[in-house]
């Protein structure tokens, strides 16, 4: 390929990029609550850019949310939700995952985690009712290289 058709095509994709943030003024997305959690990542803190061979790593993670706000566009506006009264959502998330280094290069993850919430809302009998689980997530065993 060219130099010219690399910097034409490199225009391009330049020209589209701006054009659709021009375009757009306005992003609006709708609500969702935000449960989904995963473990987090070693970024070498500890000056470790890897895990050394024939090495264990805990990580413990725990996440905490709760949402009692109603939104209607960019307004908070309780009073329009379902029962005239937002619901309440209280999820505590656990992760611990488990990194075994088989050697410098290769490791094995098992990450296990475990959620506990509730909801409470106003049901159509203008009663609070709640709702409440406890279970576990998406278990997963990663090989890394």
């Amino acid at each position: 390929m060219d130099r010219w058709v690399v910097t034409k095509r490199a225009a391009a994709m330049l020209v589209a990029m701006a054009s659709s943030v021009a375009i757009v003024p306005k992003a609006a997305a709708q609500g969702c609550e935000p449960i989904r959690f995963a473990t987090p990542v070693s970024l070498g803190g500890e000056g470790q850019a890897y895990q050394p061979a024939r090495e264990w790593q805990l990580t413990l993670g725990y996440r905490r949310l709760v949402s009692n706000e109603w939104f209607v566009g960019t307004k908070e506006s309780s009073a329009l939700a379902p029962g005239g009264s937002s619901p309440v959502f209280k999820i505590h998330t656990f992760i611990a995952d488990v990194g075994y280094s088989i050697n410098d290069r290769y490791r094995l993850r098992l990450s296990v985690p475990v959620s506990t919430g509730s909801l409470s809302r106003m049901w159509p009998d203008r009663a609070r009712h709640e709702q409440s689980v406890t279970g576990l997530g998406d278990v997963s065993l990663m090989g890394e290289a």
